[in-house]
């Protein structure tokens, strides 16, 4: 769930948030609608404190068109995260140079895309996500 996109105050905000502690779920936050590693870090910190959890899904948008991560931006938020005890899931695309760097800065897992959000053009590039799978799994 995007931390920023939803108010604390106000009716809706407060209704929203109820509704999270009534239903007692474990919510997954995310820096969503972040554009810089300051963005993104202070967004997390804002999680962790509000959650009560060191885990975030990274997203670091570089284009509004397509949403796709800022791979630049990506790599120094998430190494910055790590080092702060987060366990960092980043939402990435499916390079595999940028799968390896992330994964060396600490991230246990990547979450990469299959292609632009909202798209609706299903999985673009199978051998780049099969590859990076298996890259992936074999870190040395």
């Amino acid at each position: 769930m995007s931390v920023r996109r939803e108010s604390a105050g106000g009716k809706t905000g407060d209704q929203f948030w109820s509704l999270i502690r009534e239903l007692g779920v474990t919510v997954l936050p995310n820096t969503a609608g972040c554009k810089s590693v300051r963005e993104a870090v202070t967004t997390a910190k804002l999680a962790r404190e509000l959650f009560s959890t060191p885990w975030i899904k990274l997203e670091v948008t570089g284009d509004e068109h397509t949403l796709q991560p800022d791979p630049f931006e990506l790599v120094k938020a998430a190494d910055e995260l790590c080092r702060m005890g987060f366990t960092v899931f980043p939402y990435t695309t499916d390079d595999l140079v940028l799968a390896r760097r992330l994964l060396d800065v600490g991230c246990p897992l990547l979450m990469p895309w299959g292609a632009p959000i909202g798209s609706g053009q299903g999985l673009l590039n199978p051998y780049a996500l099969r590859t990076q799978i298996g890259r992936a799994s074999c870190r040395e």
